[in-house]
């Protein structure tokens, strides 16, 4: 749900109460980009109060009794919202459930802008919310989350993190940290250690293959764009940190009786703790990898996680990350290669803004002489290019020719965007990714890239249709993973 996209009277909620012990009518305002209002009677001037990762607390209590009277139970409620400042809006509801419709509002307001694990009135958190808490489960988030989370905590093997999984919200996954074997070790069979193959025992054209990645939103140059993300396609070692740590996901069901189990195992549990306990005294085993589970990572408060959602217009909370800017000329980097080292051969097809051709790129070794290395030529599109002009080491952008454009993107940014995305590929060095030789910039704008055999992945696959092995394709599956995970 975009809340900014919405219609404002469409992302706001209106709620009728009375200040207590006043028979004068005032307006609160729940509103999912702003945060929490009123205004008194039908009044237009709106005083806000506070914006949600403001709430310091909430309560319900019952009202008064208006006659002073002790007969018969009072169906009104009082609603006290304190902020961190101690500032109170106190208002009288006419039933207790209205009372908890706006406080359940704000409390799920809360969790999305400022704590996921955060509830302020137990009658009404959400039972998979409470669920969560008494298994110091961190709910839905991503695998990048937790392992960072582990990786804050130091990371020690037998670290572990629950989490619910993103897909289906009935499973869990356990994050575990183990310790790996060294990179010059060599297992079994069953190791799940493998070395470097030649090509062509794993099918057809075993290297050569590419993956054609999708792009990055501030690059705009469409399918087999600029970031192909092209894993080699040779068996390789399991990824590692730096460290000698690497994680494991174990997955755990439940059943419709409430039993717990890990998935693969048959045995059954009559809780989550009962399983965890368990399994902490025996042990584990992932892909061949012994795991300990020892000490658990619960949740924290107002842990940063792709549970919160950013709006726009709102200050980030303190230990965000920065929003990202857009780099001036002066500040990209890549290596500019002469447009008369290069010939252009045959054309291999096009994206959205550029031409995409086979080429050679000649360059002068002082060892072996004269070398041609064939390359792929990316050349941005005559009619949506902006004139470059390179005066010493640096670009700078002229006016832009004529053309048509597309009209959400002016030829400064096009521009812009493909050397922005020439200077990051630039920065990327994996055994699976393609390598960026540099960019020419001369009459046309040209990235020049690693020339791989068997070209993009999903057209090599629907021309192998049938003769490719299903190991094969495994194989090329954890390549692209071991590149993904690196980028």
């Amino acid at each position: 749900l975009d809340l900014e996209r919405l219609q404002r009277r469409r992302s706001e909620e209106i709620f009728h109460v009375r200040s207590p012990g006043s028979a004068a009518p005032v307006t609160i305002h729940v509103c999912g980009d702003s945060g929490v209002a009123w205004s008194c009677g039908g009044s237009e001037n709106r005083q806000h109060f506070c914006d949600f990762p403001d709430i310091a607390d909430i309560s319900i209590k019952q009202a008064a009794s208006r006659d002073g009277g002790g007969g018969g139970a009072v169906e009104n409620r009082l609603v006290t919202v304190t902020k961190a400042d101690n500032r109170v809006l106190e208002v009288e509801f006419a039933s207790l459930r209205e009372a908890r419709s706006f406080v359940a509002l704000l409390d799920g307001y809360y969790r999305l802008t400022a704590d996921a694990q955060h509830y302020f009135c137990r009658e009404v958190a959400p039972p998979r919310l409470l669920e969560d808490l008494e298994n110091q489960c961190h709910g839905p988030i991503s695998a990048e989350f937790a392992v960072n989370k582990l990786e804050a905590a130091g990371g020690a093997p037998g670290l572990f993190l629950l989490r619910r999984s993103p897909q289906d919200f009935d499973s869990y996954l356990l994050t575990v940290c183990v310790q790996v074997r060294p990179p010059g070790h060599r297992a079994g069979a069953s190791g799940g250690v493998t070395t470097r193959a030649q090509g062509g025992q794993h099918g057809p054209g075993t290297r050569g293959a590419v993956t054609r990645a999708r792009c990055h939103p501030w690059c705009p140059f469409g399918a087999g764009g600029v970031l192909g993300v092209p894993p080699v396609l040779t068996p390789v070692l399991p990824p590692q940190t730096r460290s000698g740590r690497d994680y494991k996901r174990c997955r755990i069901r439940r059943d419709e009786d409430g039993h717990w189990w890990l998935s693969g195992v048959a045995r059954r549990f009559c809780s989550l703790r009962e399983l965890l306990g368990t399994y902490g005294h025996r042990g584990l085993q992932a892909e061949g990898a012994p795991m300990r589970l020892e000490v658990a990572c619960p949740p924290r408060a107002k842990e940063k996680s792709n549970l919160l959602i950013v709006r726009s217009g709102v200050p980030c909370p303190p230990g965000s990350p920065p929003a990202p800017r857009r780099r001036s000329l002066q500040q990209m980097m890549f290596h500019k290669i002469d447009p008369q080292s290069l010939t252009r051969g045959e054309s291999l097809g096009q994206g959205s803004f550029t031409q995409i051709y086979r080429g050679i790129k000649r360059e002068q070794d002082e060892q072996d002489g004269a070398r041609q290395t064939p390359v792929v030529l990316k050349v941005m599109d005559g009619s949506h290019r902006n004139c470059l002009e390179v005066r010493g080491r640096r670009c700078h952008l002229r006016e832009a020719t004529r053309g048509s454009l597309r009209p959400a993107l002016s030829p400064v940014s096009l521009s812009q965007s493909f050397l922005e995305a020439a200077s990051t590929m630039s920065q990327l060095s994996h055994k699976h990714l393609v390598l960026l030789h540099g960019v020419s910039l001369g009459k046309d704008s040209v990235m020049v890239q690693e020339h791989v055999r068997h070209g993009p992945l999903d057209l090599y696959l629907r021309k192998n249709r049938g003769v490719v092995t299903t190991g094969w394709k495994l194989t090329v599956a954890k390549q692209l993973a071991y590149a993904l995970n690196y980028l």
